[in-house]
This record gives C-alpha cells, structure tokens and sequence, in this order.
C-alpha cells in the first residue's frame, strides 16, 4: 500500500484550488463582469447543459452544497430566464431543473470560453508536458469514478 503522509494530503487539500484557480476563476471573474452571473451559478447552467437537467438535489450535490442553499441559487437563475422548473416525472413533489433557450445560448458562450481559456493556460506547456497532462487527468478521473462507485 502506497504511504499517504502530510505531503499527500497537502496535495490532495489544495488541488482543487489550484486547478480551479488555473483553469476556471478568469472566466468566472469575466462572465460575473460581463454578466452579474456569480460562480455558482455559472456552474450550475453548465451542469445543466452537460446533463440535459436534473433534480435540484442533484445540482446540490454536485456542487457540494446544500439543498437548501441551492434554492437560492435556482430561484435567481429562474428570475433571469436561464432555468425552467417542472415537477419531476417520477415524483412530483421533486423539482427538475432544465436550460431554457436563454440558458442554453448562455451555457454554450460560457463553455466556449472555458475551451479558449484551458486551451491558452495548456499551450503554455511544451507539447509532451501538454500530452502528460491530458493522461495524467484522464487516468485521474477514471480512478476516482472507481473509488466513487466503491463508496
């Protein structure tokens, strides 16, 4: 068994920062100027779009947020036209969420920048530095949806 001392779990507690803080907070910080649309939000449109929708308890987790502070965050996206909500099909007293055209023109610009912005910060490595990451995430993820599905 591999050992997991003080060193790892640093790693392990700041990776979520560094890479969010590398690929992601420009493009919050510019679509929150352009936009008034905060982080949050912003992520639960592109849940939205990946998904196709979801129950609000599913953006919840996703977001690692409570379902009562996901409320908040979906009423506001209602307000401005970007979210529809429908009684679930399975069990009504259930809330689905889905992209409205407007959410879905918002999600597809804010995906794109998303696109230009990672390709920008990867380009700035050399070719085999650029290859290893791709691997390294791919590998990354595959072996956290095992553990996932473990658990």
């Amino acid at each position: 068994m591999a050992s997991f001392g003080d060193t790892e779990l640093s790693m392990l507690f700041s990776f979520p920062g560094k890479y969010g803080k590398v690929f992601f907070e420009h493009v919050y910080k510019t679509i929150q100027q352009q936009t008034g649309i905060k982080k949050t939000q912003l992520k639960t449109l592109i849940f939205a779009h990946i998904h196709g929708g979801g129950y609000m308890s599913d953006y919840a987790e996703w977001l690692g947020i409570e379902n009562s502070s996901f409320t908040t965050v979906a009423d506001h996206l209602i307000s401005l036209g970007y979210l529809k909500k429908t009684a679930g099909a399975d069990d009504r007293r259930k809330s689905f969420l889905c992209l409205t055209e407007k959410g879905l023109e918002f999600a597809d610009r804010s995906k794109e920048m998303h696109k230009q912005l990672f390709t920008e910060q990867i380009k700035k490595l050399p070719q085999k530095e650029q290859e290893a990451f791709f691997s390294h995430l791919s590998a990354l993820h595959r072996l956290l949806d095992r553990l996932d599905s473990e658990s």
